[in-house]
């Protein structure tokens, strides 16, 4: 008997089609798996540098509070004013969010001619930042040690998807109490 030698060995137009079909659906399901993290390590950055701003902020006005004295905060507790060391009345304001016009909350500071707001005031946090509330608790009783409670809600980030909420409570008293 004779056998047939044409046999030829290879994939067919189908099982090639089907191949390609295969392993372009593996390349787009591991495309979309990258791209979700590089967004994911892009916002974790961005919420990163915004955190660390409102950090630093509240870390330069404790600073500047421990080094102050003559400590009055308004009658809502959202301003607070002292002596600086040079003998200079600072004040911070925090201005709330207005969702109308689409204006983060912020805190400002004042170092002279402080009466007219908002024009001698500096924003001191990050446009990115939406404090939603803050207080300040000027406490000097007697003998007790003057010191003044900052605390703070808000919502770190500029994408409305990767907000992240904080909370922050920080106690700063002064360095020397005068006698």
């Amino acid at each position: 008997m004779l056998k047939n030698k044409s046999f030829k060995k290879g994939f067919t137009l189908v099982e090639m089609l089907v191949a390609v079909a295969i392993f372009m659906m593996v390349v787009t399901v591991a495309m979309s798996a990258l791209m979700s993290i590089i967004n994911a390590n892009r916002k974790a950055r961005a919420i990163q540098s915004v955190v660390s701003n409102v950090n630093f902020v509240i870390e330069s006005i404790s600073r500047d509070i421990r080094m102050g004295s003559d400590y009055n905060n308004g009658t809502d507790n959202t301003t607070i004013n002292y002596i600086s060391p040079s003998g200079v009345r600072v004040y911070y304001r925090f201005t709330p969010p207005n969702v109308d016009n689409k204006i983060n909350g912020f805190l400002s500071k004042c170092t002279e001619s402080c009466d007219n707001f908002p024009i001698n005031y500096s924003q001191i946090t990050s446009p990115e930042v939406n404090i939603l509330s803050l207080a300040f608790y000027a406490i000097k009783d007697g003998n007790v040690q003057p010191k003044v409670i900052i605390i703070m809600e808000g919502e770190a980030g500029s994408i409305t998807n990767a907000k992240s909420k904080f909370s922050l409570q920080t106690t700063a008293s002064q360095r020397a109490m005068k006698e």
